[in-house]
């Protein structure tokens, strides 16, 4: 198969990945639907905040009460709650039913999280063992 050939499975491809993703749900976090606690500078808050909308923190928001994730880069990251994202018109497309009003296992810690100098966020997994 030559490289003429191949376009149309790499369109097709392509057409696919986004679509999924369309209809998946959100693959990032959501702008604007965060905050950020602690001394951080100016520049590093647009550099955090950056990597956090790059990043997809959607699974630990919730639909009905705020998530604080801890970050080794010595803040803490409010999720403001998804009912609340579409009551404030700050993603009023969002559908609140791929939400969880509580995390189902109530012995889970969120990971503890960290923004590395090349902007990907790390999780480190807390687990319960001593």
């Amino acid at each position: 198969m030559n490289s003429l050939q191949k376009v149309p499975y790499l369109l097709i491809f392509l057409s696919l990945f986004f679509l999924g993703n369309k209809l998946l749900g959100q693959s990032k976090t959501l702008p604007n639907s965060f905050v950020i606690h602690g001394e951080v500078t100016a520049d590093k808050k647009k550099f955090y905040t950056t990597s956090i909308e790059n990043s997809n923190l959607e699974p630990y928001r919730l639909k009905t009460e705020k998530v604080v994730l801890k970050f080794k880069n010595g803040f803490l990251l409010e999720l403001i709650p998804a009912k609340e994202l579409v009551i404030k018109n700050i993603a009023s497309e969002i559908n609140l039913n791929n939400y969880s009003d509580r995390t189902d296992n109530l012995n889970y810690k969120n990971p503890i999280f960290q923004v590395l100098d090349s902007g990907w966020l790390t999780a480190e997994i807390q687990t319960n063992s001593k």
